[in-house]
């Protein structure tokens, strides 16, 4: 894929970078929450090979050292048996910061563009201060143009796709979306919406705007595994589905591409439907 002005390779690079962290973190942290179970055990290991080296805690010591691998131990079982809660609303978290990270990037790219920045019609009229504007860098004056498109579409006031769509509508990357692939974008707008802002415990809004989950309000919201290996499935098909728009794939791999956003949507479809939260 190419193309410096479109949501290219380094928007592409980008993603697969930080997706193969939020992979490798999920990992290390399932492999730690099970090693986490067995703290116990591991504290009294490591108590007895000190005294083969010659090291002698005291009882306060050692007291301290059971005293906090239970605790730990406690909190793992607890996590294992809720499915890992914790572990995955903060997953959840991260993946929405990287689909708002990609969309704006991906707009960024067009700006900077002035071929493509001056037949954009969603930026006639925008205003920006002009004397910071001028005294800017490229980075900063294209920082500014994003931000006003943003108020000027109001799209970080738009709930779910909306607040993507109306942006990349403004920098000519607008396109249709599927209902599954909405719903499971608002799903996870308002689950982040609701970790963030009130430390999981599910408002009125939540549950008016995803009657799926079947939350009630006051009640504890619990991202599971199965939901999070669908949200993960959201920047992936973003990124394709914006090459798509951009017309910015070379020939040969046109099929290719339309091959995996077929797929992508076709797992959105299968699983979007029924899925529930734990609570």
């Amino acid at each position: 894929m190419s193309g410096s002005s479109k949501p290219g390779p380094d928007v592409s690079d980008l993603l697969r970078r930080q997706i193969d962290e939020l992979d490798l973190f999920a990992t290390i942290a399932r492999n730690g929450l099970g090693w986490g179970q067995a703290a116990l055990v591991y504290e009294e290991v490591v108590t007895r090979m000190s005294k083969y080296r010659g090291r002698s805690y005291t009882e306060e010591e050692l007291e301290h050292g059971r005293t906090r691998a239970a605790t730990v131990q406690a909190f793992a079982d607890e996590q294992e048996s809720k499915g890992f809660p914790y572990l995955y609303n903060l997953l959840a978290i991260r993946i929405w910061t990287i689909l708002e990270n990609l969309v704006d990037e991906s707009a960024a790219r067009r700006v900077r563009d002035p071929k493509i920045m001056m037949t954009l019609k969603g930026l006639e009229g925008l205003s920006v201060p002009l004397l910071q504007f001028l005294s800017a860098g490229e980075d900063a004056r294209t920082e500014f143009i994003v931000d006003t498109i943003k108020q000027a579409t109001k799209s970080r006031l738009k709930i779910g796709v909306g607040r993507f769509e109306s942006l990349l509508e403004a920098v000519g990357l607008g396109g249709e979306v599927p209902d599954s692939i909405k719903r499971t974008i608002l799903e996870l707008s308002e689950i982040r919406n609701v970790l963030v802002h009130r430390d999981g415990v599910c408002d009125r809004r939540i549950v008016e705007r995803c009657p799926w989950l079947t939350l009630n309000a006051g009640q504890q919201v619990a991202v599971s595994e199965e939901q999070f290996r669908l949200f993960r499935l959201l920047p992936g098909w973003y990124i394709c589905e914006m090459h798509r728009r951009a017309g910015d794939v070379a020939a040969d791999l046109v099929d290719l591409l339309n091959e995996a956003v077929q797929k992508l949507e076709e797992a959105f479809k299968k699983n979007a439907p029924d899925r529930t939260s734990r609570g």
